[in-house]
């Protein structure tokens, strides 16, 4: 039996996160971007007052995540600013030999232009200013072997006695209208529909209704994939 245990995100888990989303978002735009690429996007998370991010364990090694943040503004602005170039040749890499890439390139033209303008813009006057009480919960997964037992809710829970420390109150998320299991998930957990895109749906989760339980150590099983939310 494999015991699962839940904690905060750190530098040393960045590499199996990038495994695990590998794992769990075949196909998926930023994952053709490259596991260099996912490498610095994750890290982007850490130490930033406007980022969450925590990871369940299973003996001692990541087997799923979540991340989320209060400001997408400030987390995609500094994302690009911090790494523009960097990025700029790997997304160019990837234009040239990813069909992803190559086929959903003009549907990402805004993060594109913020991309450029976090670069060469100025800063905003206030740029701690945009943080807010609301997160935007932008991707949870789990490894295909450790699906099935729960860690997905558990795993949750966990991050929301985390962002309501930090002073969160109410979250929201989009999920793909074609993940019906991704939907039934977060009905199940507390989410409210709150809208609709073409393609995706919207939910929010109130804090504030009541406290998430505290996630116990416990063991695992293998299943198969777990891929709930995406970036």
């Amino acid at each position: 039996m494999v015991t699962i245990t839940y904690k905060k995100m750190t530098a040393d888990d960045i590499a199996e996160v990038v495994r695990i989303h590998k794992a769990a978002f075949k196909n998926y735009f930023l994952t053709s971007l490259g596991e260099k690429f996912l490498y610095i996007y994750y890290s982007q998370y850490l130490s930033k007052d406007y980022c969450f991010a925590v990871v369940a364990r299973a003996d001692n090694k990541p087997v799923g995540f979540i991340v989320g943040t209060n400001s997408t503004q400030k987390l995609y602005r500094n994302l690009y600013k911090d790494n523009f170039f960097k990025l700029s040749v790997l997304f160019l890499r990837a234009l040239f030999t990813e069909k992803v890439v190559q086929t959903k390139v003009f549907s990402r033209y805004r993060q594109i232009i913020t991309a450029i303008k976090s670069r060469f813009s100025r800063p905003p006057a206030n740029p701690e200013g945009s943080a807010t009480t609301e997160l935007r919960l932008l991707s949870i997964a789990v490894l295909p072997q450790f699906r099935g037992n729960g860690i997905s809710r558990e795993l949750l829970a966990f991050f929301e006695r985390n962002v309501k420390a930090g002073g969160i109150k109410k979250m929201g998320l989009s999920v793909l209208k074609n993940n019906p299991r991704a939907i039934c998930f977060y009905q199940k957990t507390g989410w409210k529909e709150d809208g609709a895109g073409d393609e995706s749906l919207l939910f929010v989760k109130d804090l504030r209704d009541r406290a998430a339980p505290i996630p116990k150590k416990r063991s695992g099983g293998p299943e198969a994939l777990e891929r709930l939310s995406t970036v």
